[in-house]
């Protein structure tokens, strides 16, 4: 859980540039790729496919965005996407992470123990978190882990009412000792990329 938030939280800032418009690849592996599939999809004509071309792939990709969290202050989010992944994908589960402005992790939901190897058909997954007055940006994605190949589909991100219950898995968790300066410099560059709403979730824009 440790590396995977110090990862995150960084990530953007060594991201990988996609032909998928609106979403970029990170994580520990960087030999991950992401393409759009026009065989493979839930409803459209499109998906997007992630996948590791080695024999052995080590450690996990993500399919990511990051957006900036004015517009949903206060509010609850929901998360969900429809997830189908083949035989030798160790993890295909969807992800958000709540950050602060100081880089700090408000809220965060990996489904680490709600979700399940491969191979298995399409799967809706959902997530629920709160976005506390103090966050900046909310980042979500799918994390694969894995020789085989992941497809993601039909993404949607709303405002649910205030009464529904959250998936958060943590507690607030402050940026580490001696790192502010370096995670506040990354919190500002990003937040200046980010846009104020995700985008293509149907994957059905063009490159």
């Amino acid at each position: 859980m440790r590396t995977v938030l110090a990862v995150l939280v960084v990530g953007a800032a060594s991201a990988q540039m996609t032909s998928v418009p609106g979403w970029f690849l990170s994580g520990l592996n960087r030999a991950f790729q992401l393409t759009l599939d026009h065989e493979t999809y839930h409803s459209g004509q499109f998906s997007a496919r992630i996948e590791c071309p080695e024999q052995k792939c080590a450690d996990f990709a993500t399919v990511m965005q990051t957006i900036r969290s004015f517009h949903y202050l206060e509010k609850r989010v929901r998360l969900s996407a429809w997830v189908k992944a083949d035989k030798g994908v160790r993890a295909a589960r969807m992800w958000m992470r709540i950050d602060g402005v100081d880089g700090s992790v408000l809220g965060f939901d990996n489904m680490e123990s709600r979700g399940k190897k491969g191979p298995f058909g399409w799967t809706l997954q959902k997530i629920v978190l709160k976005v506390p007055r103090d966050a900046a940006l909310i980042n979500f994605g799918l994390i694969v882990a894995g020789e085989g190949t992941a497809w993601l589909d039909d993404v949607t991100f709303d405002v649910v009412p205030k009464n529904t219950r959250t998936t958060n898995m943590l507690g607030p968790s402050p940026v580490p000792p001696g790192e502010a300066v370096r995670y506040a410099n990354v919190m500002r560059d990003v937040y200046l990329k980010s846009k104020y709403e995700p985008v293509n979730l149907d994957f059905e824009t063009a490159p």
